[in-house]
Formats: C-alpha cells, structure tokens, sequence
C-alpha cells in the first residue's frame, strides 16, 4: 500500500515551492530585468567666442599732423587736420568699444591746440585743448555687430589766437581702441 503524503510534508513542499518562486522572482527583481535603452553622440565640443579688433588706422601706421597753422572758427570744418579710427570688431560676437590717447611728450603745443572727435555721422564734440582730452575716453554709441565697424574722426587745428611758442613744436601720443562684448563692463 501507498502511503500518502502527510499533511506535513505536503505543507513542506508547497513551502518548497513558494521558495523558489520568491527566489526566482527575487533575482529577476534583481538583475534589472526593464526594458531599455540608451545612445550616446561622440567628438562634443566648446568654443570659446573671439573679440577682436582689426586695424585702428590705415594700415595701423602712425598718425602724423604736419603743418598744423592757426585757423578761424568758420575755417575749422574745411581746413583742421583730420584722422580716422576704425573700431573693427573682426571677433565673432557684437562688441562695445572705447577709445583714446595719451599725450607720451607735451610742450605749449598740446597746451593751444584744439581736438575734436565725431562718431560715425554723429555732432562733433566741443573743441578741448590736445592736453586736456589726454587720456579720456570716447564710448560707443551703439554696439558693433562681427564683420562691422564704427568711425571716429579727429580734427585737429591751432586756434587763431594760438602765439608763436607753438611753432615747430611736436607732441607724441598712443592711440587706444578698446573693445569688449556686449554687456559686459569696462574695467
């Protein structure tokens, strides 16, 4: 006769049974068993912007005044010695700009003769001594987009009533165009 399985061990083998069922369903759980997926793009990069500025002057040769003479006030927009400035923003981003210069020798010269600056198409400035603009600096009106530039036009000339101590005298100066991006702050 065949003995039945007891109540006991009946009840071990479902327990058994239970087990592994929890173990298989433990270690599915476990080894991440979930639909996925992932991709991944090579050769990234970061690049920094430029601001650079092109030439200041032709061909970033000196400017030189020669033969500057007395001149009458209605004579100064025909007959002052001009230059220009290019603020050349060569850079990839939209620039603001400065300029200046910086007497590098004075005398009576810089003393009596008159300058004057326009940007762009803009009003002349008041007329100021050579010495006293020295070292001031001419903001921009408006920002330069890359690949654009801005003029600045000087005029210089010797006031009517400029005496005989300016003859043959000669100032040195730099010239300075500062550029930075947008927004950002001149130091």
């Amino acid at each position: 006769m065949k003995s039945r399985p007891t109540f006991s061990s009946t009840r071990k083998i479902l327990l058994a049974s239970i087990a592994l069922l929890s173990i298989g369903m433990g270690s599915t759980a476990a080894t991440g068993a979930w639909f996925t997926t992932s991709r991944s793009v090579a050769n990234n990069q970061l690049t920094s912007a430029t601001v650079t500025l092109g030439e200041i002057a032709s061909g970033s040769a000196a400017v030189s005044f020669t033969n500057l003479i007395p001149l009458a006030d209605s004579e100064v927009s025909s007959k002052a010695k001009t230059f220009l400035v290019f603020a050349d923003n060569q850079g990839n981003v939209p620039i603001d700009w400065n300029a200046s210069y910086t007497l590098t020798s004075t005398n009576e010269l810089a003393n009596q003769a008159r300058i004057q600056y326009q940007i762009g198409n803009g009003s002349w400035s008041d007329a100021t001594s050579v010495s006293a603009m020295s070292g001031s600096k001419i903001f921009s009106t408006s920002s330069i987009d890359p690949g654009k530039y801005q003029v600045v036009a000087f005029r210089v000339w010797l006031p009517f009533n400029a005496d005989n101590s300016t003859q043959g005298k000669q100032v040195s100066f730099t010239l300075n165009v500062n550029g930075i991006q947008v927004g950002a702050p001149f130091s």
